[in-house]
């Protein structure tokens, strides 16, 4: 399959803000690996890709750290991978 395209919400634009502000440039720069490795291959890759069950069935998450996930969803039917959350941890929400 050919590229995906990876589409940022709102939520977590303000996420990477947070990173930013705080300086957190290790989950900046794993981040931005993540970014590239969504666009190839959203289910494999660094920080253990794994499809969520329960009340986040259908979604995806990696490790950002030991605390803090990115959570996203892909639609293979338009290629397009939806970056949710990257602050937090979904036993969290």
């Amino acid at each position: 399959m050919g590229k995906y395209h990876v589409e940022l919400t709102e939520e977590f634009d303000k996420h990477l803000a947070h990173w930013k502000k705080v300086g957190n440039t290790a989950i900046i720069k794993k981040i931005g690996k993540m970014m590239l490795e969504l666009e190839n291959h959203p289910t494999t890759g660094i920080g253990k890709p794994e499809l969520l069950k329960g009340d986040l069935a259908g979604l995806w998450s990696r490790r950002l750290n030991q605390q803090h996930r990115m959570i996203y969803e892909i639609d293979d039917g338009i290629v397009t991978v939806y970056v949710l959350s990257g602050k937090g941890h979904y036993d969290n929400k």
